[in-house]
């Protein structure tokens, strides 16, 4: 199925159509993916539909790893250190 449009308005319509109960989509971390997801969000809310949203391209999420002021990393050695202190998240392990 292919549709054209509104994130927010066509998602809506499709849940409508199969019943959904929740809808899974990769995370977005830039302004304008951010500001879809709330608006798809608040949208399927009105239908009692819960958005899942996760982590699909990141290795870390942006909002777990900051330098001691709290900020984003902007030498790639600081944040690969960093992020060598930290356990990968459970689906990059081997069984």
């Amino acid at each position: 199925m292919l549709r054209a449009g509104n994130a927010a308005t066509e998602l809506s319509e499709v849940c409508q159509q199969a019943n959904a109960q929740s809808v899974y989509c990769a995370r977005s971390f830039d302004t304008d993916g951010i500001v879809e997801e709330l608006e798809v969000s608040r949208s399927l809310v009105k239908l009692g539909v819960e958005l899942k949203r996760f982590n699909s391209t990141l290795l870390f999420d942006p909002e777990e790893i900051s330098n001691k002021s709290h900020k984003p990393y902007k030498v790639f050695g600081a944040f690969y250190r960093e992020i060598n202190k930290h356990t990968p998240p459970s689906y990059m392990c081997c069984p």
